[in-house]
């Protein structure tokens, strides 16, 4: 699974989990995961303003318009799921070793 076939499933996923409960994560939650995405993976240069991360979905982290090569994208998917799974009511039933 590639990390645009990733973000497609986590979005999904998330669709039927808010539709059963609309508090199945919350908008301070999903900016608490974004901040923790950036630190976690020192992204801290790529998304230094503050403002800008707080007003964007997390799946707009991967916006070409922002060059994180690759790996770093898998690497930021793989720590989504695993914030969703542990942060929420959300589970993200993805194997993180089939994300390449």
């Amino acid at each position: 699974m590639n990390v645009s076939d990733a973000i497609k499933n986590i979005g999904e996923i998330t669709e039927k989990a808010l539709e059963a409960n609309e508090n199945a994560i919350t908008w301070d939650t999903e900016i608490n995961i974004k901040k923790s995405i950036v630190n976690d993976l020192d992204l801290s240069t790529i998304f230094s303003n503050k403002e800008q991360l707080s007003n964007m979905y997390i799946y707009e982290m991967f916006n070409e318009k922002f060059n994180i090569p690759y790996d770093k994208q898998i690497e930021m998917v793989k720590t989504w799921i695993n914030h969703l799974n542990s942060m929420t009511e959300i589970k993200v039933n993805i194997d993180l070793e089939d994300i390449k």
